[in-house]
C-alpha cells in the first residue's frame, strides 16, 4: 500500500530555501512545493510515517491523512503484545502512585499543616511532583478542605505589604497562590510551588521593592544585574511567575538562556512578549 521505492524524499530538516515552522502544515506545503519542482512525487517524514504528495496534493487532506495514519499506527501498537504490556505496567504505575497519594494527603498533610506554612509548602512541593499525572485522582477537595482548617485561604495577604518583609506571612501568600489551582481541580503546579519555595529559602531583609514593566526578559535581567551591582547585593527578579537569581557578575546572555530552557519558551516568542507583564525585583 505504500511501496516508496524510486520515489524522491523532501529533506525538511536540512531544507534552508523554504520558509521553517514547528507547524506540521509547513512541513507539508514545502514538499509539495519541492514536489512540484521535480513535476514527480514526493516523500515527507513527519513522525515516522512517511507521507506521499505531488504537486496537485492539498496541505489540508494530506494533513488529514498523515493525521488517520497515526491514528492507525496507535490502534496496532495498543493492540500489540508490546502495547498491551506497556499499558498493563502503566496501569500498575498509576495504582501504585495512586495509592501513595491517598496515603500522602491522611497523616503526612495532617502533620504538616500542624508543624507550618514552611513545612505545608514543603508538603505541596512533594504532592505536586507525585501527582502530576492526569490520570490520577489527585483529591483536590481533601486537600483543600484541610488546608482551609488549618486557616490557609485563596488570595490571603494579597495585598499585605509583609509578603514582601515576613517569612511567614509570603509562605501564607503562597499557599493562598497554590489552593486557586487546588480547588479548581487541577492539582498544585510543581514549577510554581519550587519557585515559592525558592523565594522563601532565599528571603532575607527586603531593602526596596521596585516595581516596573520590562519589554521582554533581557530588559528585566539588565535591570536586575545593575540593581545587585548598585547595591552590592542578590537579587530575584520576578519574570512570568519564575524566580531568576542574580548579583553584579550575572552573565545576562546565560541568565536569558537558562529561563528560555526551564520555561520551554522560544527565544523568539519571549523577545516578543508584550509589555503587559509586571515582575518584580527584589533585593534581599
Amino acid at each position: 500500500m505504500h511501496d516508496h521505492d524510486d520515489i524522491p524524499e523532501y529533506d525538511w530538516r536540512n531544507d534552508f530555501s523554504r520558509p521553517r515552522s514547528n507547524l506540521i502544515t509547513t512541513t507539508i506545503a514545502n514538499a509539495i512545493d519541492y514536489a512540484d519542482e521535480l513535476q514527480s512525487d514526493a516523500l515527507v517524514d513527519i513522525d515516522g510515517i512517511k507521507l506521499r504528495v505531488n504537486g496537485n496534493s492539498d496541505v489540508e487532506k494530506s494533513f488529514a491523512e498523515l493525521q488517520e495514519r497515526k491514528k492507525e499506527r496507535y490502534e496496532a501498537y495498543k493492540h500489540s503484545p508490546e502495547g498491551i504490556a506497556a499499558a498493563a505496567r502503566e496501569k500498575a504505575e498509576l495504582e501504585k502512585r495512586q495509592k501513595a497519594i491517598e496515603e500522602f494527603i491522611g497523616q503526612p498533610l495532617d502533620d504538616a499543616v500542624q508543624a507550618g506554612a514552611k513545612e505545608t509548602l514543603e508538603w505541596l512541593l512533594s504532592y505536586a511532583d507525585m501527582s502530576s499525572n492526569q490520570g490520577l485522582n489527585k483529591h483536590t477537595a481533601t486537600i483543600h478542605a484541610k488546608l482551609e482548617s488549618a486557616g490557609y485561604a485563596i488570595d490571603a495577604h494579597h495585598n499585605d505589604p509583609k509578603v514582601d518583609t515576613d517569612k511567614e506571612t509570603f509562605a501564607k501568600f503562597s499557599i493562598g497562590q497554590i489552593m486557586v489551582d487546588i480547588a479548581g481541580g487541577c492539582g498544585a503546579n510543581p514549577r510554581m510551588v519550587r519557585d515559592f519555595i525558592l523565594q522563601y529559602e532565599n528571603m532575607g531583609h527586603i531593602f526596596e521593592d521596585y516595581h516596573g514593566r520590562f519589554r521582554n526578559i533581557t530588559a528585566g535581567l539588565c535591570s536586575a544585574v545593575s540593581l545587585a551591582s548598585e547595591k552590592e547585593q542578590s537579587v530575584t527578579l520576578m519574570f512570568n511567575n519564575t524566580a531568576i537569581y542574580v548579583d553584579k557578575n550575572t552573565d545576562i546572555k546565560r541568565a536569558e538562556k537558562r529561563y528560555l530552557a526551564d520555561t520551554s519558551v522560544s527565544a523568539l516568542d519571549e523577545r516578543q512578549t508584550p509589555g503587559g507583564n509586571a515582575p518584580k525585583i527584589r533585593l534581599f
